[in-house]
């Protein structure tokens, strides 16, 4: 009896911030986020709603650690701070107007959870401490691939292990 190849049915990302949890890619494609709704960003607009905030400020630019949404800011202690968002292309330049912030954390730590389901019905889910702040990736493969190898590519026994070893398997017990 011939063995059925197993492929990826599904590939789905979602970033998650204290703001809820934003779509980020599915199935091949990247989907849009909206930075400023998933970090709850203000515009900024006077050098005013700077008073009596606190130093030191700690300068940043996520796309230092590979980060999905690029966001190029200060901070202080109290997570206070003003960013610009970047919006493509070369990171060195083309950024946003400035936005006011009091969760700089959560744009320090972006976290990125997947959901990887088989054409044999296993499910996994992928957020781990290597995942935090940069995007996800796998040695085996591709979990950015475009949707034509989503549907073509067999999944290897070496995928399945890799898997196995970085994500969490979701069971679900079925009664009758």
């Amino acid at each position: 009896m011939k063995k059925q190849s197993v492929f990826f049915e599904s590939i789905k990302i979602d970033l998650q911030t204290s703001e809820g949890t934003f779509p980020y890619f599915e199935n091949g494609v990247f989907l849009e986020v909206d930075p400023v709704e998933a970090f709850g960003l203000e515009e900024f607009f006077w050098g005013s709603q700077l008073e009596g905030l606190e130093g030191p400020w700690v300068a940043f630019n996520t796309c230092n650690w590979g980060a999905p949404i690029v966001i190029c800011g200060v901070y202080n202690e109290d997570w206070e701070g003003v960013v610009n968002i970047h919006k493509g292309g070369d990171v060195r330049g083309n950024y946003s107007g400035p936005y006011f912030t009091e969760k700089a954390d959560d744009i320090l730590d972006q976290r990125l959870w997947a959901t990887i389901r088989l054409s044999n019905g296993r499910v996994f889910f992928a957020e781990s401490p290597e995942f935090r702040n940069s995007e996800l990736y796998f040695d085996t493969f591709d979990i950015y691939m475009n949707s034509a190898d989503l549907e073509e590519l067999p999944v290897l026994p070496e995928m399945i292990e890799e898997l196995e070893n970085l994500c969490e398997e979701f069971t679900a017990e079925v009664t009758k």
